[in-house]
């Protein structure tokens, strides 16, 4: 046998060794992103629902907070209501002091 065909055997041999292990690194590469991506996209669901709970209780919060503020402006209303009712009835209570007052001789100020 020639020395030149040893060398091509072990050549050979060589290549089909650095195949293989290429291959094998190749799929313990495309394992570990599988296992990446599974994991990004467990947290990524996990995620996603934690703000959709966030984000409902912030409606909430905010239909509370609208709720409030429709109730005090109604109550705001009632109360500007009220003191025009009062003003009214406070007015005709001057009225009615001061002309006291004049019938008892005694000028009531502005």
């Amino acid at each position: 046998m020639e020395p030149w065909m040893g060398q091509v055997g072990v050549a050979g041999a060589l290549v089909a060794l650095l195949l293989g292990l290429g291959k094998t690194f190749i799929g313990s590469i495309d394992r570990r992103v599988a296992e990446i991506s599974a994991a990004h996209t467990a947290e990524m669901t996990r995620l996603t629902a934690q703000h959709e709970r966030e984000l409902a209780d912030m409606r909430a919060q905010v239909q509370a907070w609208e709720a409030t503020a429709t109730r005090r402006e109604v109550t705001n209303n009632e109360l500007v209501i009220q003191n025009g009712r009062l003003q009214g009835a406070s007015e005709t209570a001057v009225q009615l002091l001061r002309a006291l007052h004049q019938m008892q001789g005694r000028e009531l100020e502005p």
